[in-house]
């Protein structure tokens, strides 16, 4: 299950955790995104939304369909990508853990290194399944 809308300069999106759900998400906010004419950043976009949701999915949710993720990507008028992303889990402690460097002989863990290095900020709700990721955007211009 996957369900989306968007709204003037918003797209909210919940989806069961699956990962083949996580390729529709990040081509419904390429998409997005696209449209909105801001592809010089698409690759970190697309980067802070996959690894947000993988872990949205695969922690949050211990990839059971049966529970969902949500979240919305947003650009502002000051031309920044706001990428809300909640979980049902339990959280994790991200005041300890949230800017951990990852061992590179690791297959996984490089999940918040990744989204610290592709974002502006981050922050998180108290409890750790709820976080925002910014990322400031360069609007593309259409020259004939």
């Amino acid at each position: 299950m996957i369900d989306s809308i968007i709204i003037e300069n918003k797209i909210e999106v919940t989806l069961s955790a699956t990962a083949e759900n996580l390729d529709i998400a990040d081509d419904l906010v390429t998409a997005f995104l696209n449209d909105k004419h801001f592809t010089s950043e698409l690759f970190s976009c697309r980067m802070l939304l996959r690894e947000g949701l993988m872990n949205a999915v695969v922690h949050g949710c211990n990839t059971n369909p049966k529970l969902t993720v949500t979240m919305t990507a947003e650009v502002t008028s000051e031309k920044v990508y706001v990428l809300k992303i909640n979980d049902p889990g339990s959280g994790f402690d991200w005041q300890k853990n949230g800017a951990n460097v990852p061992d590179t002989g690791q297959a996984h863990g490089r999940g918040l290194a990744i989204m610290h290095k592709y974002s502006d900020s981050i922050t998180y709700n108290d409890i750790g399944n709820v976080i925002v990721l910014t990322k400031k955007l360069v609007t593309e211009t259409c020259t004939n």
